[in-house]
């Protein structure tokens, strides 16, 4: 049987860009081209699912789940199943330090979703980096009680930049996250903008 021709790039682009959080044309695309499911969009080195997992999508991964995609830990870790990210953990350790699309830890996916529980058991299984970078995430999805997780385990630098130049405290209060704020504050957070690294 000979295979189907590979998808023109800008479908599959569509697909994973999609991915990020609009779900209607994920489900469109998905239904005029299934085989797009496995596609990863080359330029940016993703799946579909892969960025539904790292922009916090939980209705998109769940979908692509159901329809046959290839899970990940960090996909599991966003979802926050803690069975099936001990599985992985079980089957092999190392992936307490796992990176994602775009070089996201493992931790940062846990972040985003807000998931406690398996942050710390991926700091029992070894995870010992990717604290501040997860902190930008546990921000930008408003999860105060991961902040505080997040700050009392393992950040080193309370005012590393995101992407943007901003540090968590300057971001924190431009989303007018108060319990946020303080917790930041208490450390000795400055809100101050820095330079991207």
């Amino acid at each position: 049987m000979t295979p189907p021709p590979p998808l023109e790039e800008g479908i599959v682009r569509d697909f994973v860009f999609a991915g990020h959080g609009d779900f209607a044309t994920v489900q469109k695309l998905y239904q005029k081209h299934p085989e797009v499911l496995h596609q990863r969009y080359e330029p940016t080195g993703e799946t579909a699912l892969e960025a539904a997992s790292h922009t916090g999508q939980r209705e998109i991964a769940e979908f692509l789940l159901q329809a046959g995609a290839h899970p990940t830990i960090c996909t599991v870790a966003m979802l926050g199943d803690l069975d099936e990210v001990r599985r992985f953990l079980r089957r092999d350790p190392k992936l307490a330090e796992a990176r994602g699309a775009h070089g996201l830890s493992v931790l940062y996916h846990a972040a985003v979703g807000g998931h406690i529980e398996v942050a710390k058991l991926l700091h029992e299984f070894g995870c010992e980096e990717g604290f501040e970078r997860a902190l930008h995430g546990a921000i930008d999805f408003n999860h105060p009680e991961m902040v505080a997780w997040l700050l009392d385990t393992g950040v080193q630098d309370l005012d590393v930049p995101d992407r943007q130049g901003r540090s968590p405290l300057t971001k924190a209060i431009a989303n007018r996250q108060k319990e946020i704020v303080l917790l930041l504050q208490q450390r000795g957070a400055k809100a101050e903008k820095t330079s991207a690294t």
